[in-house]
């Protein structure tokens, strides 16, 4: 079978598939992005053309549900641009920006800058900023941090910028001598209800795996047992270490929000896990000075059987094209020994895929 044939086939499945609409929308996208390049070669019209053929085919045989994007506005074809993009899909992986609205297009796609490396989430902010929109109406939520812009406004979408004027809700019961980490909690509990693409990796005695924030009982879970971890961490004896572990805890709920693949370390959501972990590392050093010995260790990426030592089970895996399998991704919980006991670490690596 030919590779054009191969790809045509799982093309047609996706366009069957239980996320049939998405994948319309993605596909009439990339061929508005194909069709809006200048003098393109003969193949890149062919391959617009085949594109809108089975849009087409995928109509014929669904007659009851149009095809989403007949004529696609400028957000779903700079969103199709962003998508093919390969700098930005390493970041991505199966994340879906593309919809058929305009409004959820527009959001999406600057939700989904928050995980890519400064430069790049800066190039594609400008070019977004580029599209004329109607944005003098439409207000701006706030979410606890300093000032930076998450989601301009536009096409019907309230903004979203940090303020230090937010409070950090849900996030109320850490105490004042945890007050960094309370706004970095505030603010990952308020983008778990923004972002439809993040995960939380906890460990679950249902299953190991990445369990979808978009889904309501997954919320529900998560907030209850951030609330737990933060109670526990706020009646821990100050500078004890009982308190170092709870805090571990309370830095491995933070650091376990993610998207999959994980977001680049130097993204804004790497950014705000490093705020937490720098909390931990304080109080595990002001510990260093008494009697037990105290050690925090944050895996690192790199190969896991580099740092097996210090890992333990229940860690995650998922693919990731291009990088090499049992490469390390994200440190979710860090290695601790403190009061004589080691307590391993927890981590996402790259899934080997046949």
């Amino acid at each position: 079978m030919s590779s054009h044939r191969c790809l045509e086939e799982v093309l047609r499945a996706a366009l069957d598939g239980s996320s049939a609409t998405t994948a319309r929308a993605a596909v009439a996208g990339a061929v508005a992005a194909l069709r809006s390049a200048t003098d393109a070669p003969d193949d890149v019209t062919r391959a617009a053309d085949l594109l809108a053929s089975l849009l087409a085919d995928d109509h014929d045989s669904n007659s009851s549900d149009p095809i989403p994007i007949v004529s696609p506005g400028p957000v779903q074809t700079l969103a199709a641009t962003f998508e093919a993009d390969p700098e930005v899909s390493v970041w991505l992986g199966d994340t879906a920006v593309s919809t058929t609205a305009e409004g959820t297009t527009w959001e999406r796609l600057w939700l989904s800058m928050l995980r890519l490396p400064p430069d790049l989430a800066d190039a594609w902010r400008r070019r977004a900023r580029a599209l004329p929109r109607d944005n003098a109406d439409l207000p701006w939520q706030e979410v606890p941090g300093t000032s930076e812009v998450l989601v301009e406004p536009g096409f019907g979408v309230p903004g979203l910028r940090e303020s230090s004027d937010a409070l950090p809700l849900g996030a109320e019961a850490l105490p004042d001598r945890f007050a960094d980490l309370r706004a970095v909690a505030g603010q990952v509990l308020a983008m778990a209800g923004h972002d439809p693409a993040l995960h939380h990796a906890l460990e679950s005695r249902r299953r190991q795996d990445f369990h979808s924030l978009a889904e309501p009982k997954n919320l529900k879970d998560f907030r209850r047992d951030a609330a737990n971890r933060f109670s526990y961490l706020a009646d821990a004896p100050v500078g004890s270490v009982r308190e170092l572990r709870e805090l571990v805890l309370v830095d491995e709920l933070l650091n376990s929000v993610v998207h999959v693949p994980p977001a680049h370390p130097e993204s804004w959501w790497g950014r705000l896990g490093k705020r937490s972990r720098a909390v931990l590392t304080e109080s595990a050093s002001a510990l260093r000075g008494g009697p037990d010995v105290v050690e925090v260790r944050v895996i690192p990426p790199g190969p896991f059987d580099a740092q097996r030592a210090w890992v333990g089970k229940h860690n995650l895996s998922c693919p990731v094209p291009g990088r090499p399998p049992s490469q390390i991704l994200a440190c979710l919980r860090v290695h601790l020994r403190a009061g004589g006991e080691d307590h391993a670490g927890r981590v996402i690596y790259v899934r080997d895929e046949p």
